[in-house]
Formats: C-alpha cells, structure tokens, sequence
C-alpha cells in the first residue's frame, strides 16, 4: 500500500492556494482605492492634506537666513495641524 493521498485532495491542496491569494490581492487593490479617493486633491484644505504654505514659509526663512535677512515668524500649528 503506498501513502500517497486520493487524488482529490491532492488536486485540492495544489491549487487551495488560489482564494486566499485571491482574497489578498483583491484587498490589497481595494486599499489602494480608498487611499487614493482619500488623497485625490492633495491642495483642498482638508486635514490631511500638504501643508503648502508652512513648507513655503520654512523656504523663505532659510532664504532670509541665507541673505542675512530678518526671519519672518515660523507657523505655528493650529489644533495640531499646519493649515
């Protein structure tokens, strides 16, 4: 007698690898979509969005830092976010 496995559940266990990976990457493209729809318009006001004009700021104070300048005043963050 041998004590190899009926061949359905060979069958089985060679392809039972296929939902879950399935399952995987389909929640892995579902992930990207809502960050995406979430990040769309990155300049719209919103809390997560990039704080243009704070990094702008930091730019004009190393510049007035560079040209010995007066440095205007850093922007101070408003309920913990950089609007």
């Amino acid at each position: 007698m041998t004590d190899t496995p009926p061949v359905q559940i060979t069958a089985l266990a060679r392809h039972g690898w296929v939902l879950p990976l399935a399952l995987i990457l389909a929640g892995v493209f579902v992930v990207m979509a809502v960050v995406g729809a979430a990040n769309d318009e990155p300049m719209t006001g919103a809390v997560t969005d990039v704080p243009v004009h704070a990094v702008c700021r930091e730019i004009e104070r190393d510049a007035a830092d560079a040209l010995r300048l007066d440095r205007p005043p850093a922007l101070q963050p408003v309920d913990g976010y950089l609007w």
